[in-house]
């Protein structure tokens, strides 16, 4: 929001945009992940229906006040464009549309539409429909040919992370290279932006535990924030972007998400945790960041509390694994008032921890709620 107001005060503000792929991956495959390896299958239907359920509403109500809109208060001049421009966004494919147009869109004098604001809303669900089929489809080739062979199980947990890998290093090679042949419509295309959910995504197959120190891990996850700070002060339109630049923010949030620490006044989650943030991700609609907070790089720290806070056992951020459950205390049926838990070697509160510790054990019997992700 600050700056799609204020864009010469928060130049490089679009990398919120980046930082929310990161995120999107990270918990998208790990609930894909944890629906595999318990039910052998992943309910495609199932899985869109529960993302068109929390989207689409939002998204088609936005659309059709903005179509009412056009019609009273824009002149006709710009109505072709922006109707086009409508039905790319209705589609899901406004990213695309706005590419083929080689809109620049950091650009000052450039006159967005209306709807301009759905390009990373068409990336994202671009991606909930691609991946699931991906991973499913890789991991029942292998799964045939091997039993075709007489050969052992299939290892999902490695099917994930070749899968991911793969499309993490081809994504950002052409990001890469695509960037420095086009940069405007290089901004917009689903290929140069799959390496970061991808990235997100490998985050969620690392194992819980580290061994690093308390103290390491908390500099880390400072780091991670400064990465994001940095990039939103000095990344301007000038900026050749994502391709390699890129890198900045995407670490800088799986920095933030993977380590970090609670203890009072310095750990990052601790600030992170505070009333203030929580009161954010608990009342920010959905609609006002789909549109414009994910643009904003403090949008890390709002989606990370939205998900610690979110009622469902798949979002953990930076608290647990999707795949190493085993390094998880065992987890009573505690209600959030119960006894403190411990992970990464140091003691977490109540409510949340609770949470977050029944969250790797769907079978614990805690449940804080339905899951929206």
């Amino acid at each position: 929001m600050i700056y799609h107001l204020w864009p010469d005060r928060l130049s490089g503000g679009f990398v919120g945009v980046d930082v929310f792929f990161v995120i999107s991956g990270f918990l998208i495959t790990g609930h894909l992940y944890r629906e595999l390896s318990n039910t052998g299958t992943i309910e495609l239907k199932k899985f869109w229906a529960r993302r068109a359920m929390r989207l689409l509403p939002l998204a088609f109500t936005v659309l059709a006040v903005s179509v009412v809109a056009l019609l009273f208060f824009v002149p006709q001049t710009v109505w072709e464009m922006n109707v086009r421009q409508m039905l790319g966004a209705l589609l899901y494919v406004e990213n695309w549309v706005l590419a083929a147009d080689s809109v620049d869109y950091m650009a000052e004098n450039n006159e967005p539409s209306m709807v301009q604001h759905y390009w990373s809303l068409s990336i994202e669900e671009q991606f909930y429909i691609l991946l699931p089929i991906l991973l499913l489809g890789v991991y029942l080739l292998i799964k045939r040919i091997r039993r075709n062979h007489s050969g052992p199980g299939v290892d999902i947990h490695k099917v994930f992370i070749a899968t991911l890998g793969t499309l993490l290093v081809g994504s950002f090679v052409f990001s890469v290279v695509f960037t420095d042949h086009s940069a405007a419509q290089a901004y917009f295309i689903t290929p140069t932006r799959f390496w970061e959910f991808a990235a997100g995504g490998l985050l969620a197959m690392l194992p819980a535990a580290t061994r690093l120190p308390h103290r390491t891990q908390n500099l880390l996850g400072w780091a991670g924030v400064a990465c994001i700070v940095v990039a939103a002060f000095a990344f301007s339109s000038d900026t050749p972007f994502p391709g390699y630049t890129a890198l900045l923010p995407v670490v800088g949030a799986l920095l933030f998400m993977r380590y970090g620490a609670q203890h009072e006044t310095t750990g990052v989650y601790w600030w992170a945790s505070r009333q203030p943030a929580l009161r954010i991700g608990d009342y920010l609609p959905m609609a006002l960041a789909v549109d414009h907070c994910r643009k904003l790089p403090i949008g890390l720290v709002w989606m990370a509390c939205q998900a610690w806070r979110h009622r469902c056992d798949d979002c953990a951020l930076g608290c647990f694994s999707a795949v190493d459950r085993r390094s998880t205390p065992p987890c009573p049926k505690v209600q959030a008032s119960g006894p403190s838990l411990h992970r990464h070697g140091h003691q977490h509160g109540n409510a949340y921890r609770a949470h977050i510790c029944c969250a790797a054990h769907p079978d614990a019997g805690y449940r804080s709620g339905r899951c929206d992700f």
